[in-house]
Parts: C-alpha cells; structure tokens; sequence
C-alpha cells in the first residue's frame, strides 16, 4: 500500500540536525583543551610541590591534601583523554568507539587512591594511640603553614580555570564538560579541606601540645575522599553493567514515545551509556498502519534528542495490524552525528 511506503533518508538530511552542534563544537573545543591542558600542568606542578612540603613538614593532613589534588588531576586527564579518543573512528570490532576507556581509567585509578588513603588513614590512626612508638609525629607547623596556604591558592586558581571552561558549552556540545564539572566541584571542596588544614597548622603553631589536630583533619580528608569517589565509581560501574542512567526514567521515556501522534505502543525500550554524558536508546514503536514513517520518526527522534539529549538513537517502526509481513524501518538519530 501507498501509505507505507517510503523514502531513505539522505546523508545531507540526517545532518541538518546537527548542524549547529558541530559548529558549536568546533569553535569551543580548542579552547577547552588549552584550558584544561593548562589546569593540570598547574595541577602536576602543585601536587608535586604540595608532596614535597609534606614531607618536610611530617604533615599526613598536607599529603592527603595531595591525594585531593590528585583525585582532580585524574579528573582533568580524563577530559582530555575523552576529548582525545572520541575522535577515534569506530571501527568494525568497536562498532560504537572506545568511550569506555575513560570508564575503565576512572575505576583503576579510584582504586589506586583507595589504597593510598588507607595507608594515610592508618598512619593517623597510629598517631592517635597514646604512646605508639616507631612513628615520629611532631609536625613542622612552619613548613605545614606555607604548605597549606600555597595550596589553598591553588586551588582557587584551579577552580577559576575550570569555572571559564564550564561556561563555553554545555551539554549538547561539550562532552568534557561532565567530568571538567565534577572535578570543579571536587575542588570546590578541597578549598575547604585546604583551609582547615591551615587552620590546623596556625593551631599547631601557637600550641605545639596540639599536634593531634594533624592526623584528625588527615582522617577527615580521607573520610570526604572516600565518600566523593564511591559515587563515581558507583556510576562508572552503572556504566559498565551497561544500567540506566540515574537521570533518566525508563517509564518516562515509553510515555513521551506513546504521547506521539499515531503511535500506538512502544516496547523492548533499552537505555544505557557509552561513558558519561553519552546515552543511547533504542526502541521497537508500534504505530498506525496509515501513519507517514519518515515523519513520525523524524518527530520521535527530534523528540527523544531534545528531551533526554540522546548520543545515538535507533527506532524500529512496526505496524499495529501485524509484524510479520511487514517491513521493519530503521532510523538513526540525526545529531549522533559525529566529527
């Protein structure tokens, strides 16, 4: 019949959606990368200076300040390396690309800072035991206030950089911009972990009987590294498993899908995400036999990118009368679309 006929879409068509995308992407991407190569030379320069001034200062709060700056340092690699390997092309053993690496270095190098901060965090418990010996506890308070006020400093030139970045996209045209965000509020809060451990020090410095400030501001460092990490390994593990993304409701999906014009129902709805901020749907839609499919898909994916801004898409359309004799049509997302 007439009516379920159609066209095959052009390549210049699927384009138009993404259009402005691209031009966006390509007139912030330079720039962001220059900022963020810039905040982790600054970054790597610091923690090596912060580790240094540690040591001299026998602070355990100063090096776990450290492992805060690494956490961010990590963070910022991150974006940089996504930004690197998304130009990656697919190819046909990775038909959708190797975002998932950036998942996989997220989980090690987590892990790696568990671990660290386990060794810190039994340090400072040693220094709490009344009369442990064979770890020496007295604590530079000269060399821990010059440490711990360089790296308050820091941390506000880090977050300014980082604050600039986040302002030149946002989530249509910026992938970096996701774990640029995070690492911004990380150190958001390492400004604050900073400024308790000077404090610290200047109490140090006017009572040298209080060197038991050190290793308590040391163990809640490492409480607040344990607590902001799981979340990210709990969502890079969600990842993963290939589940849901927290910000997306499955029901919500199949509605706004069933709430367009002449389609009848909706099933087999699966949602999952390559890496941070790049999500993929895929649905089977049943519609009404006497529908316009070049249209009724171009709205459900127009639809689905504007709503839950959708990496990729793929709608499989079947008729209501019956499937089995029916042709199915395929539809990629326009704006999946990528440079």
């Amino acid at each position: 019949m007439a009516v379920n006929e159609y066209k095959k879409l052009s390549q210049a068509d699927e384009e138009i959606a993404c259009q402005f995308a691209r031009q966006e992407k390509h007139r912030h991407g330079n720039d962001a990368r220059k900022r963020l190569i810039t905040a982790c030379l600054f970054c790597t320069v610091f923690i090596t200076c912060e580790v240094i001034g540690g040591l001299i200062a026998n602070s355990l709060a100063i090096m776990n300040d450290a492992l805060h700056q690494f956490f961010d340092l990590n963070s910022l690699l991150m974006s940089l390396a996504a930004s690197w390997i998304a130009r990656w092309q697919p190819n046909e053993k990775k038909s959708f690309g190797y975002f998932r690496a950036e998942i996989l270095g997220a989980c090690a190098v987590i892990l790696t800072l568990w671990l660290l901060t386990g060794v810190l965090a039994y340090e400072s418990i040693l220094r709490l035991i009344p009369g442990h010996d064979g770890h020496h506890s007295h604590v530079n308070s000269e060399a821990m206030i010059l440490t711990a006020a360089l790296a308050f400093g820091a941390n506000i030139v880090i977050i300014c950089l980082l604050n600039v970045h986040s302002h030149h996209g946002d989530h249509h045209h910026c992938e970096t911009n996701i774990t640029v965000k995070a690492a911004f509020l990380h150190t958001l809060g390492d400004v604050f972990h900073s400024f308790a451990v000077l404090i610290g020090a200047i109490l140090i410095k006017i009572n040298p009987s209080w060197q038991i400030a050190d290793p308590i501001i040391s163990l809640a460092g490492a409480c607040v590294i344990l607590i902001s990490t799981f979340f990210v390994l709990r969502d890079s593990i969600n990842i993963l498993l290939e589940g849901v993304p927290s910000n997306i409701r499955l029901a919500d999906v199949r509605k706004d899908l069933t709430n367009i014009d002449h389609v009848r129902s909706v099933h087999n709805v699966h949602v999952w995400a390559l890496t941070a901020g790049k999500t993929v749907l895929s649905a089977h839609v049943v519609v009404d036999p006497r529908a316009d499919v070049n249209s009724l898909l171009l709205e459900a994916t127009q639809k689905m990118t504007e709503t839950y801004h959708f990496y990729k898409s793929c709608l499989q359309v079947e008729f209501s009368q019956t499937v089995l004799n029916k042709p199915h049509f395929h539809l990629n997302n326009a704006a999946t679309i990528t440079n």
